[in-house]
Parts: C-alpha cells; structure tokens; sequence
C-alpha cells in the first residue's frame, strides 16, 4: 500500500478582485399612445418587483416562522390575544428590555405577516427574525495565502473561488476538539503547527510500562505505531504529517499554513513505514485501534492491494460505531467502477471516497473517478502544508484531497456533535460546487464546498413545550407529562432533552446552575405524549421543573412552562403476620398471605430480597432469597392508607 502523493511545487499569491455590486429595478414604464374613437389612450406597462412594503425592502435570510413584534403599550390584553389568534402565534420568547415578543407562526408566511400586520394600530413594529453571520475570517497564518485550495484568489493563473470557501466557513466555525484518526506514515507531533492537537490518551500514565487504561497497549500516550510495535507513531517518511496539516495545523497563530479545523485532534496511527508500504494486517489493527478510543472519522490517504473482506469488516464495524472512513481515490488516473480500488472502492455507507481537483476546478490528471464509486472532489493537485522538523512542503495526490474533506467533517461535527455519522456524510455531499469536470464521473458531480455545507446547518430550533405538567408526586419522586414538539419547530423528531429541576424555583438565568434529570428519554415525534419520574427527590419538599429541547445540531428551544409539585411526606410501614412457617414433604409446596400496609403520608415503595425494581426510583434488593422462597409481586407501591397483599410461597420441588 502506497501513499497517494506525486511531486512538489511552489505557489505564489494574488489578492482576490473586489465583487461588483448588483441591483434590482423597480419597475419599467412604457407609453403608447394610440388613436381609438378619437381620443388618446395612454398605456402603461409596469414590471415590477415586489417588496414586503414600500421603502422596505425585505433583505437577507430570515427564520422561517418567527418574527419579531412590539405591540404597543396601551394594547388591552384582550386584542393582543386577537391579534396573534389572527396569526396563529405563539410566544416563545420575550426581549425584556425592549417590550418586544419572539412570536412562532404556524400556517402564515413571514414576509405577508410583516406586510399585513406592519400597519396595525396596535403594533409598533413586526419584523422577521433575521439571519447574520460574522464578516468571512481569515487568519493570520503567513502562508495563508499559499493555500489555494482554501481561498482561491487565483494564485498562480488559477480559477478564482475553484476553493472550499474556507474563510466564509470559519465565519460560522473554526472547529473543536473532534478526534480523528490519521491512519498513516505516522506524525510528527512535536511540530509547532500540530503539537497542541495531537490527542493525548488520558487513561494513560506516560512511560511506566503499564497498560493502565486495559486497552491492549501499553503506554500508548499519542497512539501506536503498528509497523514496529511500539508506542511512537513519528513520522519518518512525511506523508502522514502532510496530510495532518492539512486536517488541523493550529489556525491564526501566527505561524506558517492552517488546516481546515483550526483545532481538531489528530490520533497518529503509523501501519506505512518510512518507505510508504505497509500491510493489510496493520490497517486493520489502525481500524480497530481507532474505533476502540472514540475516533469520530479516520483519514485514508492511502490504497492498493486486493480485496481483503477483514479489511472490509474492520471498516464495517467503525461504521456501526458511528465512525466515517474518508479515503483518497487513487492517483492511477481510471475509473473505479470499471477497476476498484481498495480501501475507497468497499460497498460501505460509512465511508467517503474523494476524487482530488485542481486550481482550475478541473480533475486533477492523476486522479481516479467513478460515477458510482467516488463521491466528491477536493483540491489536492500542488497543496502546501506541513512536514517533519517544523518544515513545510507541496505535494500533489488524493492523499491532499482526502484530508480537505476529513477536516470539513471535523468543522461540520464541532458545530452539530449530535448529527450521526450517516448525517455528517450526506450534508457534506449534498452541499457541494457542482463543477463540469466531475459531472458524470462521480456521485456527487462537485467539488467539496464548506461554507455551503456549514450554512446549510439548520438553525430553527425545537417548538418550546408549553404543557410540562405535575402528573403526580411520591415521597421522593415526581412524574411529568408533556407533548413532544419536534425538531424543526413543531416538525419532526428532536434529539435531546434536558430536564432539570430546583428547590427556590428555575428561570433562563438559573437554569444551567439547576440540578439536570437523570434518564430523561429520548424525544419522540412532535405530538407524542411523554412521561417521565424524576427520582431522588427529598420527603415533603418543593420542586419546580423546566425543560429545554435541543435537536440533533444544538439548536436549543426556549425553557417550557414551569410547574412545580411537592413530595409527599415519610411512608410509614406495618405488615402482619410478623413470620411465617411451613412444614413441606420433598416436592410439596403451599402459599401464605402477607399484608403490607402504609399508615404514613407518603408512598411506600417496598422490594423483597432479589427482585428487580419495579417502582421508579427503587433499587433493586441486593440478595436473593433461597430458591425455595418467592414472593409475588416482589416489588410495588402502597400509597398512603392502602394496604397490599402479596403471596409468600414455600416450594420444597427438588429438595
């Protein structure tokens, strides 16, 4: 297996040219004027665009179904409910400050609810909630300008904008602390471009000679090198620190180039010595090592060999973990539906197989295509980053286009951690730049575009729930019940809730210092009705509830509705008959009563020895009785002044 690099060049810089400006006419008015039973008939032809309101002109993205109202201050009660009935509004947040109203409106256009309502005699201003963005974010890398494939002003003759559109990406996000496995030639982790985001395994006391987090290896601090077994992936061939550059080099630090995500961690894992090669046996174990520390994708600039179906299934297994696998084409310049290459040809959903373009937004020449086996494109024809000894070189290969796409998806996973792995993909092959070259000979057509992928995030938060209520309340619990609202608003399924609780009430400044649920279930689809017991709770105490949904990109609803409930007081326990006795021949068996009475004020949740917890908020007894004992039902709940019966049964079968 080989790396997919070919020669080294140099690049130099131009400033890209200013955008000119664009506008839209008005209107246009014609006069003709013809003779009809002798008078003059003045025509007019008018072409308009439409405006949401004369003077104002709607401009920029907005949040579909919210806006923005202040009503006026002497607005009776009574009408401001009129008016947002008319609307079909709900309230979901307020501007304290200002006396305005965050408003959800269901089934009504934004621009025609501004159009409609802007002169209500009653509404002070209605506006949508509009969509910024921070000014495109460069940084201040020296060699910023080198790297073409991020910002392409035309370096060297190329094609203006043939880039990913980093800049206007990193307006959005910079990148996190997502982990990727860079499964290569190894790493040189001391360089000041990547030492700070090298992963470092805190399970692991360095050089002790222990394998103190049990995972097989032993002191792997920054990973493993599988060719020569030892805890020391440097790199000493340079491949595997070139493609790492371009994955994360620290961005806007003042020194040399910058990686897609400024501040991703890179888990070295060497299995190609420093000639290049390196074996199917250690790709797999990289594989493995990779999935078993939490990697959420591995870089594969790498291929060649035959099929290998362990190969196959280690990738396979990284995949139903959650983990993408992101693999460089081939540079053999054919077509891989026709000839595979592996590992980018596998039939996996996990993984992503990149085509490499170059400064002209063509297809690099060395570079493999397939129309059903290679996704996407990504600039990887004469791309600068880093190399061992604090160096730095160009390289040409799909091993340099590989690592764009690896760092889009550690940019795209820093700014929505709860997408799925199958999601992350989709995102990034649905938002690319269609360009000719690729059309036709990959899946996709285009060439990665991350700035379109990050703005395609969705930023409409779950509807707030507006109907948390106290169903009932124990001695140390409290049971809700609300109505799933969703992902998109009131649509679809959201990801996560959060659910907390507080003794001296809970509000939007408090609420993160409140004490969270533990076990709160998963959203169902916006409609459902949910139930949930919060547990551990004190005897005869005030609580107040709120909850926040988040979906699967950390858009977060506004808190709900804040019901509280009071735990009831201490049960108190009496039973009768205080023991039981019986006298059994070997296979005989017999069934007495017991009574288990609660005389106290609160509920009483009662388990025998051995039986599993039954009741919210019950553990489960921790010994069991004798196997000739049971006792049914094992486990319940007696509510204040009610008594239960349970059987007590003796079975002396076998003894």
């Amino acid at each position: 297996m080989l790396p997919h690099y070919c020669r080294r060049q140099a690049d130099t810089c131009l400033r890209r040219p200013n955008v000119g400006s664009t506008f839209i006419p008005r209107g246009i008015v014609m006069i003709h004027r013809s003779l009809l039973r002798g008078a003059f008939v003045v025509v007019f032809l008018v072409v308009a665009v439409w405006a949401m309101a004369a003077g104002e002109q709607q401009s920029g993205a907005f949040v579909p179904g919210q806006v923005i109202v202040k009503l006026k201050p002497t607005t009776p009660p009574v009408e401001a409910l009129a008016i947002r009935t008319s609307l079909n509004a709900t309230v979901i947040g307020r501007f304290r400050s200002v006396g305005a109203e965050l408003w959800r409106i269901d089934g009504y256009d934004v621009a025609r609810a501004v159009s409609d309502y802007k002169n209500h005699p009653r509404i002070d201003y209605i506006e949508p909630d509009y969509i910024v963005h921070a000014e495109d974010v460069f940084p201040n890398d020296p060699r910023f300008g080198e790297l073409w494939g991020l910002h392409n002003i035309g370096q060297d003759g190329g094609t203006p904008d043939a880039d990913i559109d980093a800049p206007e990406a990193w307006s959005i996000e910079t990148g996190d602390t997502v982990l990727v496995g860079v499964i290569d030639t190894g790493v040189d982790w001391h360089h000041v471009e990547l030492a700070s985001n090298i992963y470092t395994n805190p399970g692991e006391i360095a050089s002790n000679g222990v394998d103190d987090d049990g995972n097989g290896y032993i002191d792997d601090v920054r990973g493993w090198d599988f060719v020569n077994n030892d805890n020391d992936p440097y790199d000493d061939h340079g491949h595997g620190t070139h493609v790492s550059g371009t994955i994360a080099a620290i961005g806007n630090n003042g020194v040399g180039v910058v990686g897609v995500s400024w501040s991703a961690r890179i888990l070295p894992l060497k299995f190609l010595d420093a000639g290049g090669s390196g074996t199917t046996s250690a790709a797999i174990l990289a594989v493995e090592y990779a999935t078993m520390m939490g990697a959420r994708l591995t870089n594969n600039s790498w291929g060649g060999g035959g099929y290998s179906e362990g190969l196959r299934d280690a990738i396979e297994a990284a995949g139903t973990a959650g983990i993408l696998f992101v693999a460089a084409a081939g540079n053999y310049g054919t077509d891989n539906d026709a000839d595979p290459h592996y590992p980018s040809s596998y039939d996996l959903d996990n993984i992503i197989a990149v085509a490499s373009t170059d400064r002209y937004d063509l297809r690099s020449g060395f570079s493999c295509y397939g129309l059903t086996s290679v996704d996407l494109g990504a600039p990887g024809s004469s791309i600068l980053s880093t190399l061992p000894g604090n160096t730095y070189g160009t390289y040409d290969g799909t091993s340099m286009a590989t690592p764009h796409v690896s760092g889009a998806v550690c940019l795209l996973w820093a700014a929505a951690p709860l997408m799925t792995h199958l999601e992350v993909k989709d995102a990034i092959l649905s938002s690319v730049d269609p360009i000719p070259a690729l059309q036709g000979i990959t899946v996709t057509g285009g060439r990665l575009n991350v700035y379109n992928m990050m703005s395609g995030l969705d930023s409409i938060p779950p509807a707030r729930v507006g109907n948390l209520a106290v169903e009932s309340t124990g001695s140390n619990t409290v049971s809700l019940t609300w109505t799933a609202t969703g992902d998109d608003g009131a649509v679809g399924t959201a990801s996560i809730y959060d659910l907390r609780y507080s003794t001296s009430g809970i509000y939007w400044s408090n609420f993160e210092t409140a004490t969270q649920a533990l076990g709160e279930p998963r959203p169902k689809p916006t409609g459902s009705p949910e139930s949930f017991t919060v547990t551990g709770l004190s005897f005869n105490t005030r609580y107040y509830f709120g909850l926040v949904v988040e979906d699967e990109q950390g858009n977060r609803s506004w808190l709900s509705n804040l019901p509280n409930g009071t735990t009831l007081g201490i049960p108190q326990l009496t039973y009768s008959p205080g023991s039981f006795a019986a006298s059994l021949h070997t296979g005989g068996a017999t069934v007495q009563q017991l009574t288990i009475e609660n005389t106290g004020q609160g509920t009483l949740d009662y388990a025998f020895p051995g039986a599993p917890a039954q009741s919210p908020g019950v553990e489960a007894a921790p010994a069991a009785f004798p196997t000739w004992l049971r006792v049914e039902p094992s486990s319940g709940r007696v509510y204040a002044g009610e008594s239960m019966v349970v059987e007590v049964l003796f079975d002396a079968t076998g003894m």
